[in-house]
């Protein structure tokens, strides 16, 4: 009998009940051992198990066995015990009190209850940053009735949702939870968490290297979908060359295509083979690290001090060497700092750069380039918990809490580095990244996502996030609606420099049209054989405290570009309909002048020649709040006159519109809340209603369009878009057409 057992809640523990005290050993999720505490070196006699299970401790977290098994609170507990409610007859849902306010909540989230942890963080997130009143949380679950019929009749176990809705001032939210049967997880939940502290600790060091070398030799080995599919073997201008992984030299720059050494490594390997190299992907923070520079060329071929390098450069080096990988590329320090034209020339390489990488080091965690990658972590607030639902009539089962994919996308978009715009490009087009967060580590290729904590393979829900940024570099995905999602996400991220807004996603607009995904010209963020359609983006965050100023003092982009805002934008109404889609507008001519020639660089200015219907508009805000947009403040479309040819507004066509729901007018930034009575419409096309609020789609047609204001005599530029419902806007279609020009 082995004197260490594995610690996993689901095992029978009953035939275990003769080991004697002194050798029993259970590993915590830490991999640190569960020992009697306090324990007696001479105790030796034979005891109940059970009991003494609720005397273990772990010396180093000082987690029990009881905080292990569950690591939920007693009001969430509480959910899962006593007489299960009948649903009502009108309804699938079954109601549970929950928290009944601020104080419990936090208390419990910061004991690590982690239904709690997920709740309080949503919350202190989305809610108080808008100063607004706590409610009362309470939980709903839904589909269950069918469920626990079908598990009754079986006497087996089953799958789940439940979600803890709750109330912030008027605003109503929720986060769901998976509730899975135990045997269902046990392959991919870790019986042996990592704990790391510091890349210097040996012991720690030794697993992370191990499970790092596993996930990148068995995506080597086994993905077929994973190896490059150049035939052409390519490097990057500068490398960073690290040594032998065993050497202690300092690292050093190498110019790809001078350096002899390098070439001749490379001859060594194959000619048509380049030596792997590691990207790093991470935040510069306040303080700019130590930078390639015009000055400092021949200093850093010759070799860079180690302690001129922040800590995040230095584990990235040390994570290189660990997966013996010699060369490393690291934007700072491989690109001139000092040269406008080296980093545009640099920058429309970055499709190439990150997409033939070996893989890419992200340091997802860290908000500076001094924090490093690796963090002292505490798992009972991320490991997935087990719990044991005891419901009346229903034999006792385990099953495993696993956080819903919107908690678990929104939590890991929301990590310093997925917040930056850059980002966006960097995960998406490299083929395996090792993700470096404050909880654990997290694998991405094309063939699947992992962590330490799922070290199989994620569950299918969260795998499905993780799988968004293959299916939009995949062929067979609808193109525009790839781009689309791309803009979304890409549109939440922040920059440093916002005239790098185009140039930061120029490498996904290469790659796009290098693999066929898309077509005609790139034209400041749009692709010209989606046109007028693609026009028709809104802004995403309809709170005007998060985007205080939408539009950049800078000339960015043409004003109906969605690279001319700040903020999250939403591209619902530019999703193809081709059931009932008809194009009330034509483009007749487009110029977008860029630095790059393929129009991927800085927009330097441009305008869209455009002919369709005209009228003059009036607006009003909403009043009842379920007609608003996300419950904030929300406006319509009150009414639309023609102008005669004369130019005169009285005599023309003249409507006035029903204010409800189906009627938005969504303005790009909140200064343009106030617009003049100048205020134009330009309806673009009609199609299936496009749902943006708590009211979803329905099989009914809007027409879509632009909201522009005048600049000159046949000059607009555009300050929002609109919807109006079939057939109160079919007024719209009758307005006289003109050709106008969008600036």
């Amino acid at each position: 009998m082995s004197n260490r057992v594995n610690f996993t809640l689901h095992a029978p523990i009953s035939k275990h009940s003769e080991i004697p005290i002194s050798i029993l050993q259970i590993l915590c999720w830490r991999g640190s051992v569960l020992r009697l505490h306090p324990t007696s070196a001479c105790e030796s006699a034979t005891h109940d198990y059970p009991q003494l299970l609720r005397r273990l401790r772990c010396w180093e977290c000082q987690a029990t066995w009881g905080s292990l098994a569950s690591m939920l609170c007693h009001m969430c507990l509480s959910i899962f015990e006593g007489d299960l409610p009948e649903a009502k007859p009108q309804s699938e849902h079954l109601w549970y009190p929950h928290h009944p306010g601020q104080e419990s909540l936090s208390s419990s989230a910061r004991e690590g209850c982690q239904i709690c942890v997920s709740l309080w963080e949503h919350i202190d997130r989305y809610f108080f940053s808008r100063e607004l009143g706590f409610a009362e949380p309470f939980t709903m679950h839904r589909p269950l009735t069918e469920c626990v019929d079908e598990a009754l009749r079986h006497h087996s176990k089953f799958a789940w949702m439940f979600q803890i809705s709750f109330r912030v001032g008027e605003s109503y939210s929720y986060i769901t939870f998976h509730i899975l049967p135990s045997e269902r997880s046990d392959e991919t939940v870790s019986q042996n968490f990592i704990h790391s502290t510091d890349a210097s600790d040996g012991t720690e060091s030794s697993a992370r290297k191990r499970i790092m070398s596993q996930w990148l030799t068995d995506c080597i080995q086994n993905h077929p979908d994973c190896r490059s599919s150049s035939s052409q073997p390519w490097l990057p201008t500068r490398l960073l060359d690290l040594g032998h992984p065993s050497s202690q030299v300092p690292p050093k720059l190498i110019i790809t295509q001078e350096n002899i050494s390098f070439q001749g490594l490379k001859s060594s390997l194959d000619e048509h083979i380049t030596p792997p190299y590691i990207t790093l992907s991470y935040c510069w923070g306040q303080h700019p690290p130590f930078r390639l520079l015009k000055s400092n060329v021949l200093a850093m071929k010759e070799g860079i001090a180690m302690e001129h390098l922040p800590k995040t450069i230095l584990h990235a080096v040390w994570v290189a060497k660990s997966l013996s990988v010699r060369f490393l590329w690291i934007d700072c320090l491989c690109i001139l700092q000092d040269s406008e034209e080296d980093w545009l020339k640099e920058s429309a390489l970055m499709a190439k750069v990150y997409g033939m990488a070996h893989c890419n080091i992200a340091a997802t965690g860290a908000a500076d380039s001094n924090e490093g990658l690796f963090f002292k972590r505490e798992p009972k607030n991320f490991h997935p918990s087990r719990l044991t639902v005891r419901w009346s009539g229903l034999p006792q089962m385990q099953y495993l809490v696993v956080e819903n994919s919107d908690g678990w996308s929104d939590r890991f978009e929301h990590y310093p580095l997925n917040r930056r715009a850059w980002v966006l490009q960097e995960r998406f087009l490299s083929t395996r990244i090792l993700h470096f967060t404050l909880e654990e580590l997290i694998w991405e290729c094309r063939k699947h996502a992992v962590s330490e904590s799922f070290p199989h393979g994620l569950p299918n829900h969260i795998q499905e996030y993780h799988s968004l940024r293959n299916q939009v570099l995949n062929p067979s995905s609808a193109a525009y609606s790839s781009w689309s999602e791309v803009v979304r996400l890409y549109s939440q991220g922040k920059l440093t420099f916002p005239s790098d807004k185009l140039v930061a996603i120029s490498g996904m607009a290469s790659e796009m049209r290098h693999r066929g995904l898309a077509s005609g010209r790139f034209l400041a963020g749009l692709w010209e054989a989606e046109l007028p359609r693609s026009l028709l983006w809104i802004r995403g965050d309809m709170y005007e405290v998060a985007y205080e100023n939408r539009r950049p003092l800078r000339y960015r982009a043409p004003s109906w570009s969605w690279a001319s805002l700040d903020c999250p934008i939403d591209n619902h109404w530019t999703i193809p309909d081709h059931r009932r889609e008809v194009n009330l507008a034509v483009v007749q001519d487009i110029r977008v002048d860029a630095t790059n020639s393929d129009g991927t660089g800085q927009v330097l200015g441009g305008y869209l020649s455009i002919h369709g219907p005209l009228g003059l508009v009036t607006w009003e805000r909403k009043t009842h709040w379920i007609m608003r947009i996300n419950e904030a403040e929300s406006f319509s479309i009150s009414s639309v006159r023609e102008l005669t040819d004369t130019g005169d507004p009285v005599g023309g066509l003249s409507h006035r519109f029903s204010i409800n729901e189906w009627n938005d007018a969504i303005f790009d930034a909140f200064e343009e809340d106030q617009p003049s009575e100048t205020l134009w419409c330009l309806p673009i096309h009609t199609g299936y209603r496009k749902g943006i609020s708590s009211v979803d789609f329905t099989p009914e047609s809007n027409i879509y369009g632009l909201l522009l204001d005048q600049v000159k005599d046949g000059y607009y530029r555009r300050v929002g878009a609109f919807s109006i419902s079939l057939p109160d806007s079919l007024v719209l279609t009758r307005l006289d057409k003109r050709t106008i020009t969008l600036v």
